[in-house]
């Protein structure tokens, strides 16, 4: 794609992202506050990040360090809002919506392309896996739908065949091939080594983030090494190895060096590797092939059931890989493999938090190119010279899009409250009358008055994890009884006697997930 092009279709990308977050995302100025606790507890432990503390050893959580750093740097942006966050989510949304467009350009026309384009986007926000936004597969997506493209791009264009026949296997509808092809063996194009080399980092990246998400990458690999196999290049698969594991090492360099120097590089490994492996997922417990084969099927019905808007063209883009003329067993099996690596390494372990899902949305864009290819087959030569489409049909999408997304987003609800009605500006507005406030949030995870207040938590245990180990209740306790903090934000009830010393100055019943939970905050008297 020629530079003026891409500049246009990234504009055009990013049009579409900020209006579709605009009405979908909780982080967006359209609502009053983001009151996800997993977004606020990011949001509070890159706070602390920014502000000299260590996370895992000062704050306990259990995600990777690259993802406290994006929400530091949109703590940067605004202290007490999640206008940075909106602003990162934008241009996340704006990456993977770019990369969805080069994939479905690997299979259809510039305009059915860039008319699908918006379409993806509210596919993605308006679905129940994107939650309220802010999560850690929508903001790293963009990295998976690179991979995607690169995979798909080298398999299905220079496979095989002479570098000097690579762009004309495509035809008039598509853009010649973007990746810059660096050997050639018996007249087979090797993969680039540049291409690998930035995928290994963006793999080093996100094994920094959720490690769940490398079975992308074990694909991705896989899919290189048959082909190379293929093509009687085996020995060059040592060369790649290393080329991707130096990769992954050095976007590891960063926190090897911050840890070290620190001394946290046992907390960083007992936090976000053991915990993660032995207490957050199921690896630790047994479980036959069939109960697991038998679990991961329902899942997958259950997830199509509640987002179909991706998982059609999903399922779409998989059949049609297998059915495709003119393309090799390679080539017709890498989206299967790249798809079932995904949701085995995501799902084997046992998580089905909704979120989880949204990783899998990168692969409808291949759905919606066949699509795309379909209908321009079909409209072929009909409306030309009758209307502007490339400028007209894109515009239209978009706009249609953006009305469906106010119109069915599972976040608009949540659009109706104002500071006054939204019970954490009262407790926050309380707190505030003390400037050296200290907090201590108790019983659930990070409620948002970390946030709102601009605290930064002085305990490590600032929250109530999700993972159940009783070190975590055993330190919030010995925090409250020592009255430790001056105000305490509990849900429901502290799970403990509450110290004399402290009195409930404020309550508030709020539902969450259709749940009717009730909010105290306490002060210390």
């Amino acid at each position: 794609m020629k530079r003026g092009q891409a500049l246009k279709v990234l504009l055009f990308c990013l049009i579409s992202a900020f209006f579709i977050l605009l009405v979908c995302s909780r982080s967006s100025p359209l609502y009053v506050f983001n009151n996800w606790d997993d977004a606020n507890s990011y949001f509070t432990v890159g706070k602390g990040l920014m502000n000299g503390l260590l996370p895992y050893r000062d704050l306990y959580d259990q995600k990777g360090p690259y993802l406290y750093l994006v929400y530091g740097l949109a703590w940067l942006l605004s202290h007490r809002t999640f206008a940075g966050v909106f602003l990162l989510e934008t241009v996340s949304l704006t990456a993977f919506l770019y990369y969805s467009f080069r994939i479905m350009r690997l299979y259809a026309g510039r305009t059915a392309c860039l008319a699908l384009t918006p379409v993806l986007g509210a596919v993605v926000c308006t679905s129940e896996a994107f939650y309220w936004g802010g999560s850690a597969e929508e903001i790293f997506l963009p990295l998976l739908a690179m991979g995607l493209y690169d995979c798909l791009d080298y398999m299905r264009t220079s496979a095989d065949h002479p570098t000097s026949s690579v762009n004309s296997l495509r035809g008039d509808s598509r853009e010649p091939l973007d990746i810059r092809l660096t050997g050639e063996v018996n007249g087979s194009v090797l993969p680039p080594a540049g291409m690998v080399f930035r995928n290994a980092l963006a793999a080093g990246i996100l094994m920094q983030v959720k490690y769940t998400w490398l079975g992308f990458y074990l694909a991705f690999a896989f899919v290189f090494s048959l082909k190379l196999l293929s093509m009687g290049q085996g020995k060059k698969i040592i060369r790649y190895f290393f080329i991707f594991v130096g990769g992954m090492l050095l976007s590891m360099v960063p926190w090897l060096l911050f840890f070290g120097v620190r001394g946290g590089l046992h907390d960083w490994y007992s936090v976000y590797v053991y915990d993660n492996v032995f207490l957050y997922s199921h690896l630790s417990q047994k479980e036959g092939l069939t109960d697991a084969l038998h679990r991961l099927i329902r899942l997958m019905y259950w997830q199509l059931r509640d987002d179909p808007g991706y998982y059609v063209p999903l399922f779409i883009g998989l059949f049609g890989a297998l059915i495709e003329k003119g393309q090799g067993a390679i080539e017709r099996l890498a989206p299967w493999w790249l798809f079932l690596f995904t949701f085995l390494g995501i799902f084997y372990a046992g998580g089905s938090l909704p979120y989880y899902c949204l990783t899998l949305s990168v692969f409808a864009p291949v759905g919606m190119g066949y699509v795309g290819k379909a209908v321009g087959t079909v409209t072929r030569g009909k409306l030309r010279g009758k209307i502007p489409i490339a400028v007209l049909i894109p515009a239209l999408s978009a706009v249609l899009s953006l009305a469906v997304s106010f119109s069915v987003t599972p976040n608009r609800d949540f659009m109706r409250e104002t500071r006054d009605s939204f019970f954490l500006f009262s407790f926050a507005d309380t707190v505030n009358e003390d400037p050296d406030a200290t907090l201590l949030n108790v019983n659930c995870l990070d409620a948002g008055l970390y946030t709102l207040t601009g605290i930064i938590p002085d305990c490590r245990y600032f929250q109530t994890n999700t993972l159940g180990v009783p070190v975590i209740e055993e330190g919030q306790k010995r925090y409250v009884k020592e009255g430790k903090t001056e105000y305490i934000i509990a849900r429901d009830a502290l799970p403990y006697t509450v110290p004399e010393f402290y009195e409930e100055v404020d309550s508030a019943d709020y539902p969450t997930n259709g749940v009717d939970h009730t909010y105290i905050l306490y002060r210390k008297r």
